[in-house]
């Protein structure tokens, strides 16, 4: 503000008129406002999203615990029944059954279910310690074995003097039953496992 090296006081102190914003300067305040509000609800979404994720994963990770845990004391409850009272055994296996055995001893009216609990494991023989009592002479005192997991049941031989038959070819290690499968012990002694679940 200095003419000829003389300072303008008059100039200096003068307001300018203010300048209006033109249309590309309101153009910019719009878009830097609409930029600001989709930062926004980028963050708000994934934060959401992060949240979901986190709850989801901590759902499952307690419904995995809690099924073990399930399967764990059902496993022990059972364990504990078959030693002192096998009908209550045989009652809660039925309400979570994966199978039944129907075990056939020479007459048809001799014919017996037992139902095969999630998580356990029975023995079949001619000795009385077993679940399942075999009483023929082909039987061997620790025939075969019935386990389950989840949803199957398996067979195992336990060194059957005169093997396992299923379904008329002997058993090789742990085999996967399936319905209509026919355990033959001897000529007089049959089994049949019908499944209660809907995979095999």
């Amino acid at each position: 503000m200095e003419r000829n090296g003389i300072f303008d006081y008059a100039r200096a102190t003068e307001k300018k008129p203010s300048r209006k914003p033109g249309p590309f300067h309101s153009r910019r305040l719009r878009y830097r406002a609409i930029v600001d509000v989709a930062v926004i609800l980028v963050s708000a979404g994934a934060g959401a999203a992060a949240s979901i994720l986190t709850a989801y994963v901590t759902y499952r990770m307690t419904a995995r615990q809690d099924q073990k845990k399930w399967r764990a004391e059902l496993a022990e409850k059972y364990a504990l029944l078959v030693a002192d009272q096998p009908r209550a055994a045989q009652a809660l296996a039925r309400q979570f059954a994966v199978g039944v055995l129907i075990v056939e001893r020479g007459d048809t009216a001799l014919r017996e279910k037992v139902f095969i609990a999630p998580y356990t494991r029975m023995t079949a023989g001619r000795s009385e310690d077993n679940e399942i009592v075999l009483p023929t002479v082909y039987a061997s005192k620790h025939h075969f074995a019935i386990s389950a997991d989840g949803a199957n049941a398996y067979i195992e031989d336990l060194g059957a003097a005169n093997g396992v038959a299923l379904n008329d070819s002997f058993v090789r290690g742990r085999t996967l039953l399936r319905t209509g499968d026919l355990i033959k012990v001897g000529e007089s002694c049959h089994v049949e496992f019908q499944s209660l679940t809907s995979s095999v």
